[in-house]
């Protein structure tokens, strides 16, 4: 596995023109600064340095493109990989990406969002280095940044485009810029064409810049390259404006030259002649969001902004609902003179923590409200839920959304304050006082527009009110053009402004491409506010035009043959012709996929699955004797070394005896068995007696297992396991903490004889592979047999926060203490949620604690697959649904991401069963990567059990569906084990050992008894799964392990999923078990439990 390694660097690198935000201390948002990161947990590795920076800025009126070129350095002697984060600021979008291949930057090419990383994935794992650049929820930027090899540098450079804030009668750009420690270089390159003055620079604070004419005093320049400097000033500076006021930009459509794109900028004159409307609600409804997340806002400020108002209305009714996951009951307040003290203490005191469902904000619990104010980043991460901002009677009252957040959800903020005539006020962009007379004095708004002459198409207004007084439009237009706007208050009140557009002024395609980009920005902010509906067509506008969107990924590939295996066109001239040269010479290359294909082939898995489960196999009267005699020969070679003062465990004679007396009684019964298999009362009789003695044995077993102590095996035979004859079986040694001794590594042991070389009993290879023929060995389920139960191995994790939460007087306290130091912890949080679950028995609060995991990090699947086992563990499958779309939506590349939805669907309160069966016949049917190599078996039995157990009347049309119902065959087993893991490319196997000590993994897939292991998923997620039709009485062990990490990367300990099954695709309800478990370390086995098989009228013990 290759080393991660994130530089220590706080690099800040925001354009914004607001308060700078200051996170919380221990806060995610404090570790995850912007820039190139460290995980902590890799601390034996010298920090990467940034070494040089290089900023490239272009102005061109109130539009600015910005260039940051970083160079980082390892200083270490292996090759090391980090991730680049680059928050953007509200209105900022990526237009390009580059890293540094063979000393040279190479642009990336635009590709939709689960094509590159499906491409990604795939060339990583042929051991080629891509790199992969997206737009997480929040407006972050971020790509991986590999290989740093050793001693060497990488340079990654982004590219973002952005309008300018107006600062009175200029616009200012602002390019906070802090790193500590020294750069051996810094370079600053400033740009501003066709500026109407010279750009200037205020204050001492910002780093100062002297512009000069050049280019034919087209442009100002401003640079400078500093040698061994620290990065501490801002880049500011200040453009002014033309003194009209209006700022039109134009450039011709290069696919259709009659046309042209336009962007304009507008400050109409506003007369005051009338005194403006004051709004002054009576009654207030605050919804504050007092989430996790909220330690990431600046949350003073927010206060301050609404305590201002509330003072200057006076005298008002609020009614404040404090939400997180879920909204806490609503508290009245009379503020009477501006006496807001109790409203405020109340938001100050809110604990921070949880979720966020802003589906708990709902008018409806305070109807008499005329005002709503949500206090919120408008990220909802626990709940697919809709706001509910209108009364019973339809009627709405106006949405104020405040916030203080560096990263927000700006596009969903809007939408709810469109629809109800609110506004949005972002304090990081406005001033306090101008944020509450926004809100007394209804803004000017756009009322309406029309074109009086000429043809203008694809008309984009990104925002309806004027925001510095000016309003933003663009479209595109052939000819000379008029658009009068009708802009005001009111519609009383409306003023004329009109707009021409003339095509003389276009600039050609090339100088003029940002024009082009600007009117696709406009375009995107308006398709935003309603994402789900214009999905497809924000993707594909940010694939025509190069931007970054959430359905878009920019990636950068190595080699040519990976470009045209995949038909993605280079950006530069040079590549881009030696790519359409390979494929004339190669026109079919890459059309053939490694993939697993064609349902024929699923057809054939399945023939020879279900061939397997319907066979005949070896049963009780078969494995009793060998299984007995097998330990007591150990135990004799065990007290026979004890007496003669050997190392290993303790064994006294009588124990040998008693284990050679059990062996008799065990031989004894199978010399019975063909008598007594004739009658029924007989039968069963026998096999009470049989499982009697193979509980013993597993007894004998365990017994000496424990003397052995973890960690080794002893020179006796320490290790256990069951070999199969027939060329199935090979013996196992199993090591881990738990009472079981012996080596993972030892996994291929080799048969001697009818014993494996680790000590493992093995069938003699001379025993019949089909049982004699009576009802005892037909292949079905014997009748006297069921599955009983499970015993779960209790696991109490180490860890200091549990130890004093049990010790606290006061836990829910000591808990919220516990969290700012451990905010950034997924264990954390999992494991107090459980303690508040079993321990406290508090369902509510330990679902507002396991909730946190949503607010972590913004689409990691990782953790949300987390949050999704721990939800189903505690019967939630309502909110797991939820956490598995969110997993659809952002890995639908990987076939686990439908089957997990799927499943949870079919097991809700009102399941859906259509979409269920449509989404695991996706699995079944479709290519899927190489490494996800046999899920199309596992989800084909999964559906069949489905089909199998849907009501008739809610029975979906499988034919419209597509579904092949030849394929519907079921295959019964009377118990099924299925694992399943959080993380991406990592190893956890698992090992069921059966009463007689038969071992079943993915190094030994069938055992004598009919067992079957399913394909083994090395790089990922699962699902592995044990099957036999007709198990043996007595205790099946369960054991799981990681056994590889092959991430790129240092990441947390995987969390497990074990799903125990008994009546599988049989007529009846499917008896269910969870366990969820956190593997701390590698390679150690883990017991998660045992599941216990019983002959149904055997007498008690």
């Amino acid at each position: 596995m290759k080393a991660l390694l994130f530089a220590t660097t706080s690099l800040l690198l925001l354009a914004a023109s607001g308060t700078a935000q200051t996170p919380a201390p221990g806060s995610f948002a404090a570790s995850r600064a912007p820039g190139l990161w460290i995980n902590r947990e890799v601390n034996q590795y010298q920090p990467m340095e940034l070494q040089a920076a290089a900023v490239d800025i272009k102005v061109r009126g109130h539009l600015a493109t910005t260039t940051v070129e970083l160079t980082f350095y390892n200083p270490n002697s292996r090759v090391m990989e980090g991730e680049f984060v680059f928050p953007l600021d509200e209105g900022q979008t990526v237009s390009g990406y580059a890293l540094e291949v063979e000393g040279k930057m190479r642009q990336a090419v635009i590709v939709e969002k689960q094509r590159g990383r499906a491409i990604f994935e795939e060339i990583v794992r042929r051991g080629i280095d891509p790199g992969l650049a997206e737009l997480t929820r929040g407006n972050v930027f971020r790509t991986r940044v590999y290989p740093i090899f050793a001693e060497k540098t990488k340079r990654v450079s982004v590219t973002f485009e952005q309008e300018l804030k107006a600062d009175g009668d200029t616009f200012r750009y602002a390019l906070p810029m802090f790193i500590p420690g020294k750069l051996k270089t810094y370079r600053t390159h400033v740009e501003v064409v066709r500026a109407p003055g010279v750009p200037f620079t205020r204050g001492n604070a910002c780093e100062p810049l002297e512009f000069k004419r050049q280019r034919n005093n087209q442009s100002q320049v401003a640079e400078f390259t500093k040698v061994g400097v620290e990065m501490w000033r801002p880049l500011e500076f200040h453009v002014p404006k033309r003194d009209d006021r209006t700022q039109i930009f134009l450039v011709e459509d290069k696919a259709k030259p009659s046309q042209q794109y336009f962007h304009a900028r507008v400050e109409p004159p506003i007369p005051l002649d009338a005194p403006p409307p004051v709004f002054t609600p009576k009654r207030v409804a605050i919804f504050y969001d007092a989430s996790g997340s909220a330690a990431r806002r600046l949350r003073a400020r927010e206060l301050e902004m609404l305590d201002a108002w509330l003072k200057r209305l006076g005298t008002v009714k609020v009614d404040l609902v404090i939400f997180r996951n879920e909204a806490e009951k609503p508290i009245a307040y009379d503020i009477k003179d501006g006496e807001t003290a109790a409203v405020r203490e109340a938001m100050e005191s809110a604990a921070l923590d949880g979720g966020t469902s802003l589906g708990a904000v709902d008018i409806r619990v305070v109807p008499e409200a005329d005002a709503v104010v949500l206090m919120s980043d408008g990220f909802s991460t626990f709940s697919a839920d809709e706001p509910v901002v209108t009364r019973p009677d339809g009627s709405a009252p106006p949405l104020f959304a405040i916030h203080a957040a560096k990263q927000a959800d700006a596009a969903n903020l809007q939408r709810l304050a469109r629809k109800t005539g609110g506004q949005v006020l972002n304090l990081m962009r406005l001033e306090v006082d101008a944020a509450v007379a926004s809100m007394r004095i209804p803004p000017v708004r756009l009322l309406q527009w029309q074109v009086i002459s000429g043809k203008v198409d694809e008309v984009a207004i990104p925002r309806q009110e004027l925001e510095d007084g000016a309003l933003v439009i663009a479209g595109k237009v052939q000819g000379r053009s008029v658009v009068e706007l009708s802009l005001g208050r009111t519609s009383d009140a409306a003023v004329k402004h009109r707009l021409t557009l003339e095509p003389e002024e276009a600039l050609d395609p090339a100088s003029g491409a940002f024009v082009r980009r600007a009117w696709a920005q406009c375009r995107l902010a308006e398709l935003s506010v309603d994402a789900k509906r214009h999905e497809s067509g924000i993707t594909a506008l940010g694939k025509e035009h190069r931007i970054v969107t959430p359905g878009t990924s920019l990636i950068v590939l190595e080699r040519i043959e990976d470009y045209a295996r995949h038909r993605l066109e280079p950006v530069e001239p040079d590549l881009r012709a030696k790519y359409l040269a390979f494929l004339k010479s190669h026109p079919y290359y890459g059309r053939e996929r490694d993939m697993t294909v064609s349902t024929g082939y699923v057809v054939h898995q399945w023939q020879e699955f279900k061939t397997w489960h319907e066979k005949r196999h070896p049963w009780l009267e078969s494995v009793i004797k060998g299984a007995a005699e097998h330990e007591a020969a150990l135990y004799e070679a065990l007290a026979a070394g004890s007496a003669q003062g050997l190392p290993g465990p303790m064994l006294k004679a009588e124990d040998a005896v008693a284990a050679a007396a059990l062996a008799h009684r065990a031989g004894v019964l199978a010399e019975q068995w063909q008598e007594a298999s004739k009658e029924d009362d007989s039968r069963a009789a026998w096999l009470q007696d049989a499982a009697k003695v193979l509980r013993a044995v597993r007894a004998l077993r365990q017994q000496r297992m424990n003397l052995a102590g973890p960690g080794g095996v002893s020179a006796a035979g320490g290790g256990f396991g069951f070999g199969g004859g027939g060329g199935f079986g090979r013996g196992v040694g199993i090591g881990g903490s738990n009472g079981f001794a012996g080596s993972l590594g030892d996994m291929n042991g080799v048969f001697t004889g009818t014993m494996t070389v680790n000590g493992s009993l093995a069938m003699d290879s001379s025993m019949p592979v089909e049982a004699p023929a009576s009802r005892a060995a037909t292949g079905a389920r014997d009748k006297n047999v069921e599955a009983e139960g499970l015993e779960v191995k209790p696991w109490e994790p180490d860890t200091p926060y549990l130890t004093r939460l049990r010790k606290s007087d006061e836990p829910v306290q000591e808990y919220l203490s516990l969290r700012n130091e451990y905010a950034t912890s997924p264990a954390f949080f999992t494991d107090c949620a459980g303690y508040f679950f079993t321990e406290k028995k508090d369902a509510t609060l330990a679902l507002r604690v396991l909730s946190n995991l949503a607010e972590l990090d913004l689409e990691n699947a990782t953790l949300l697959r987390t949050l999704a086992f721990h939800l189903k563990q505690h019967g939630r499958h309502d909110l797991a649904a939820l956490v598995y779309e969110e997993v659809l939506r952002i890995r639908g590349e990987e076939p686990q991401s439908r089957r997990d939805l799927a499943l949870c669907l079919a097991q809700l309160q009102k399941p859906d069963f259509s979409r269920a069966v449509r989404l695991l016949w996706e699995v079944v049917t479709r290519p899927w990567d190489q490494r996800f190599y046999g899920i199309q078996l596992t989800a084909l039995h999964e559906l069949n059990d489905l089909v199998q157990h849907i009501p008739k009347e809610q029975m979906p049309d499988l034919k419209a569906l597509g579904v092949d119902e030849t394929l519907l065959t079921p295959v019964p087993v009377a118990l099924r084990v299925v694992l399943s893991w959080d993380t991406d490319n990592v190893d956890v196997n698992f090992w069921v050992i059966d009463p007689a000590g038969e071992v079943c993994f993915v190094g030994v897939t069938r055992t004598n008894t009919g067992g079957c292991m399913s394909a083994r998923m090395s790089r990922g997620y699962g699902p592995e799964v044990f099957t036999i039709r007709r198990p043996l009485p007595g205790k099946y062990t369960v054991l799981v392990a990681c056994q590889g990490n092959y991430q790129q990367k240092a990441s947390l300990p995987p969390t497990v999923q074990l799903e125990f099954q008994s009546g599988f695709n049989e007529v009846g309800s499917v008896k269910r078990e969870l366990i969820t478990r956190r593997l701390e370390k590698m390679y150690d086995a883990m017991e998660v439990g045992t599941f216990s098989v019983k002959v149904e009228d055997l007498a008690a013990e």
